[in-house]
């Protein structure tokens, strides 16, 4: 998945998107509830085809086994996918969410708060270590020098990123499931405290 506030340049843009993803037109769907955006996300990055086992995966979790099939349909309908019997055929490999506020602002707070929730348990449970995961945060000073620094730093990271991602697929490494990873760069001011 990508999704992305920042402004670019054309050149830059079409250089840091993936190929062959369900473009932002088409994904709003992903939007409407978490659930929607596990199932597709789930199937995208580990490459599942089979329904049943999709189904089996999400078994013990009964809120989102019991929306699979409807979730499945609605991302045929969209044209992520196409299922014939037991098995799916990807139309697209990856989903780009696009940059439009009013549809990042329906899943993105939830996403990264559900995250941040999930982290803080393992590390409570001792597992945060074991399953490589990390949560850091930077407070630097707001000033032209710096913002064009950690600018330039985090389109660093985020091209790193997307070559993780192409470097991923290309391999075929087998994933069992997904991981988040998330990065915010942005003014804190005194409103959003209060």
């Amino acid at each position: 998945m990508q999704s992305s506030l920042e402004t670019a340049p054309e050149a830059q843009l079409k250089k840091n998107q993936l190929p062959d993803a369900l473009g932002p037109d088409r994904s709003e769907l992903l939007t409407e509830d978490l659930a929607t955006f596990l199932v597709a996300h789930y199937i995208t990055v580990t490459k599942n085809d089979s329904i049943k086992a999709i189904k089996e995966y999400f078994a013990s979790t009964p809120d989102v086994a019991g929306c699979v099939e409807d979730i499945l349909c609605q991302l045929e309908d969209v044209g992520l996918i196409t299922v014939n019997g037991d098995k799916l055929t990807f139309l697209k490999k990856h989903i780009d969410m696009g940059n439009n506020p009013s549809v990042l602002a329906r899943f993105l707070p939830r996403l990264f708060k559900m995250s941040v929730d999930r982290l803080l348990t393992n590390a409570k449970d001792g597992s945060f270590k074991k399953k490589k995961e990390g949560l850091r945060y930077f407070v630097l000073p707001d000033s032209p020098e710096v913002a064009s620094e950690a600018k330039a730093l985090y389109l660093e990271y985020k091209s790193k990123m997307l070559a993780l991602i192409e470097k991923a697929e290309k391999q075929g490494t087998r994933s069992e499931g997904i991981r988040l990873i998330g990065s915010l760069n942005c003014v804190l001011n005194p409103e959003d405290f209060a």
